[in-house]
């Protein structure tokens, strides 16, 4: 579990409880990761007419930062210790 969810915690106390709250919520988790697995992979398809767009670098750096941040949701959800 990365650092950012107890990050906030002024106490141990409020660590323990975030961690708690955190670990509890792995199957909500597991669906979310699924969802984005899934968006993660449609972005991975592009098409054809796709490299036809006048403003095609820019989609693809919007595109390329959208799976960005979804690796990044991905890896603050994985609850496995690294």
């Amino acid at each position: 579990m990365r650092s950012d969810w107890t990050r906030h915690a002024k106490t141990q106390k409020a660590t323990l409880e975030a961690r708690q709250l955190v670990q509890n919520s792995g199957a909500v988790f597991d669906l979310l990761t699924n969802i984005l697995t899934l968006e993660l992979n449609n972005l991975d398809n592009s098409k054809i007419e796709d490299y036809s767009k006048p403003h095609w670098p820019c989609y693809q750096a919007d595109q390329n930062g959208y799976k960005r941040a979804i690796k990044n949701v991905l890896d603050l959800i994985n609850l496995r210790e690294k």
